[in-house]
């Protein structure tokens, strides 16, 4: 292999290899990446020293990402470049499994391939988690040997040392839906395809899901005690799905110990509210328009909420499941929202906190024009003031 200056010279003279992006040139087993900005706007990948650090650390593991060899920063004029050589990745971009000529073709493989590829992926996955993936087609390819083949991700855009934990339902979420977006850039290409008759489409896109989850229950340490929480979050056609070819599904109800731990996240979601806005981390307004709505998705508690006992409210009432999970979303967000109100308040009595103060004040205006009664709230906090709940 030559240094990175005698690629950069070659590929003046060559074509743009990019699948889409920024422009690549490819010379055999490895790949000339280049990345340009405006200089006003600052360096071209700021963080590409990092993401190679990430990313060769990961390789050296096996984790199916390219190592990057070289990297050189160059200004030409006004514009910021910066060279990444690196392995190039083996198999096919999945932009090409993604085209619409042959959709039904590239889902019966995907469909079929071994289990081990699967593992491999959902593995992979979980260690590149938070290095700026994105699971675009273009972003991974996928191998189709049956004993080295498989999915390798590429284009890592953030160079962080946070790693997967598996204790984590909100790491076991956002694994899942990195995952789901491979058997959904199927499905997409599938419907923009036009075909008269989708259902053998949308049978092997669902055997695809099925597979990844249980690729998850296989790989992932400890996953059993996430696996219910998850299933909550999938639709009602991918449940009956999964049940009827083989996964285990049962009454999704919450128990009584899934109980006492969603009433525990919600207190956990109140005092983190809280902490962020006496830290001065958060104004009230952020607070309340989406940490706790993003806060409740995450943890699992806004799909867990639909089989919840004090749920009272009916699909059956409803036009559609859209307008049911909505008001059901809208009526827990409240609840919390409340109970963090009502913590604010009585924490403003006892702290001279201009944080906590100036929320008690926009407390104070919304409920000049909306007063909202403790008495209307579920009793999920068990009569305990949530900053009395220590967090996990």
């Amino acid at each position: 292999m030559e240094d990175i200056d005698y690629y950069i010279r070659r590929a003046a003279e060559m074509e743009d290899t990019s699948d889409g992006g920024s422009s690549s040139f490819r010379f055999g087993d490895v790949v000339l990446v280049k990345y340009e900005i405006p200089s006003k706007y600052g360096m071209a990948r700021s963080c590409e020293e990092s993401v190679a650090i990430q990313a060769n650390e990961r390789n050296s593991r096996g984790v199916r990402t390219p190592a990057h060899l070289a990297i050189k920063r160059t200004t030409e004029g006004e514009r910021n470049f910066c060279w990444v050589l690196q392995e190039m990745a083996r198999g096919k971009n999945f932009s090409e499994y993604c085209r619409e000529d042959r959709i039904l073709e590239s889902e019966a493989i995907i469909s079929q391939i071994p289990d081990s590829h699967y593992e491999k992926f959902v593995s992979d996955l979980s260690e590149l988690l938070f290095l700026g993936i994105e699971m675009k087609p273009k972003n991974f390819f996928y191998d189709e040997d049956e004993k080295d083949g498989g999915f390798t991700v590429i284009d890592l855009l953030d160079g962080t040392d946070r790693r997967f934990n598996p204790e984590s339902f909100r790491d076991i979420s956002f694994l899942w839906i990195n995952l789901s977006a491979m058997p959904q850039a199927l499905a997409n290409a599938a419907y923009y395809a036009g075909l008269e008759d989708k259902t053998k489409s949308d049978e092997m896109v669902m055997r695809i899901r099925q597979r990844l989850f249980m690729a998850m229950e296989k790989t992932i340490p400890g996953f059993d005690k996430h696996r219910r929480w998850l299933l909550r979050t999938l639709p009602p056609e991918t449940l009956k799905y999964f049940e009827e070819h083989g996964t285990e599904v049962g009454d999704l109800t919450l128990d009584d110990e899934e109980m006492k731990h969603f009433n525990k996240t919600l207190r956990q979601i109140v005092v983190e509210s809280i902490g962020d806005v006496e830290s001065g981390k958060s104004e009230y307004w952020q607070i309340a328009a989406n940490y706790v709505r993003i806060s409740l998705a995450e943890t699992g508690m806004k799909s867990a909420w639909l089989y919840h006992r004090a749920n009272t409210r009916k699909l059956e009432d409803y036009d559609d499941r859209y307008d049911y999970e909505t008001e059901c979303e809208r009526e827990l967000e409240s609840t919390v929202l409340s109970v963090f109100d009502e913590q604010i308040e009585e924490l403003s009595t006892r702290t001279d906190n201009p944080n906590i103060i100036r929320a008690k004040q926009v407390i104070d205006s919304k409920r000049m024009k909306k007063f909202v009664r403790s008495a209307d709230i579920p009793d999920f906090f068990d009569g305990q003031k949530a900053q009395e709940e220590p967090g996990e």
